[in-house]
């Protein structure tokens, strides 16, 4: 599996979405993306976040942006450990 995230690390997005990796023990590449001025981007980020912000992540061909999606979708794919469960009463 091949992982790419697109941030900083400082910003807390992309670190909710490392320990989210992390937790689930994935391994991953952290791109650095910087949007904020004076930041750099990599040239085709557009393709990555329709509005250049961070994070962005690829898995295996799939292109995500926005923390909350990012997350639900690596918990969806990644069964072991369950990070959100499944029915209230878990």
């Amino acid at each position: 599996m091949e992982v790419k995230l697109y941030g900083t690390e400082e910003s807390v997005y992309t670190r909710i979405v490392r320990l989210v990796l992390l937790a689930k023990k994935v391994e991953f590449a952290l791109i650095e993306a910087d949007p904020f001025e004076g930041g750099i981007l990599p040239e085709d980020y557009d393709l990555r976040h329709p509005f250049k912000r961070i994070p962005a992540l690829e898995m295996d061909g799939v292109r995500l942006y926005e923390t909350h999606v990012i997350v639900h979708y690596i918990d969806a794919v990644i069964e072991h450990p369950r990070l959100v469960p499944s029915r209230a009463e878990d």
